[in-house]
């Protein structure tokens, strides 16, 4: 898992080198020290599934399991409260996907830009 983090984060650097900072929430694992950046000028979060602020963290916060009361509805508005530009989606292969891949992929506001077998990248569509 950690190459393909690496490989991620190189490709979201490389695809994204006119933009100074970008606004990267993740899913699926607790490691998104790569997506900082290789200038740490990435702000990371992590959204709680209910959409609650106070439970979602930044990637410098100790680490606290997701919210086992979902809500699709209030997760996407905290996505779009937090300017959320890109989706980091972790999944391990052969298990079934995690709630915030399928409300990514029902959702018109992203769009998937880059797939490897255990993390999807989903980025602010040019249509938002």
């Amino acid at each position: 898992h950690d190459s393909q983090l690496g490989e991620i984060a190189q490709w979201i650097t490389e695809t994204n080198q006119d933009v100074p900072s970008l606004n990267i929430a993740f899913a699926g694992f607790n490691t998104p020290y790569p997506l900082f950046g290789y200038q740490l000028a990435n702000t990371v979060r992590y959204l709680s599934r209910d959409g609650d602020r106070s439970k979602s963290w930044t990637g410098d916060r100790t680490y606290e399991p997701p919210a086992t009361d979902y809500d699709m509805e209030a997760w996407r508005n905290l996505v779009i409260d937090e300017d959320i530009e890109m989706m980091v989606i972790g999944t391990i292969p052969g298990q079934p996907h995690i709630p915030e891949y399928f409300w990514l992929r029902d959702w018109d506001r992203f769009e998937l830009v880059f797939l490897q077998s255990s993390y999807q990248v989903w980025q602010l569509s040019d249509e938002v």
